[in-house]
């Protein structure tokens, strides 16, 4: 597979509302509500995120659940948005480069969730993402 191009060889860099928008389409895929999602900003602090309030269908994303799934969307949609801040946070301004999680962060998802026996496979700049969003 081919190296992704940079964004010095001519791409444009996806900017929040962008990815935030990819992400939720990708998650609630299949939902008729997808019509009312509003995904907006250009920063962190800017970025807005809403969609129409209730339970999505059986089949969304590429999950089916045996009943209806056990969150509701609006549930899921602010979810990603506190992610995609706390990742865009993350940035470096500069360069772009997210900057990855220390071992001491790593170690830290450890000692918090004691049934995380192997390392997480996350990628560089969605491992401290986790931390916040895991029950314990």
């Amino acid at each position: 597979m081919p190296p992704a191009k940079t964004i010095a060889e001519g791409h444009t860099a996806m900017t929040i509302a962008q990815e935030t928008r990819t992400v939720l389409l990708a998650a609630l895929e299949g939902d008729p509500a997808l019509t009312t999602l509003l995904v907006s900003g250009t920063t962190p602090e800017t970025l807005i995120v809403a969609i129409t309030k209730g339970i999505p269908p059986r089949a969304i994303g590429s999950t089916t659940y045996e009943q209806a799934p056990p969150f509701r969307r609006e549930t899921l949609v602010e979810l990603v948005g506190r992610v995609q801040r706390l990742r865009w946070r993350r940035v470096v301004p500069h360069t772009g480069l997210l900057l990855p999680p220390t071992d001491m962060d790593l170690l830290a998802l450890h000692r918090k969730h004691a049934h995380a026996r192997v390392g997480l496979e996350c990628g560089r700049g969605w491992t401290h993402c986790s931390m916040p969003c895991l029950p314990g």
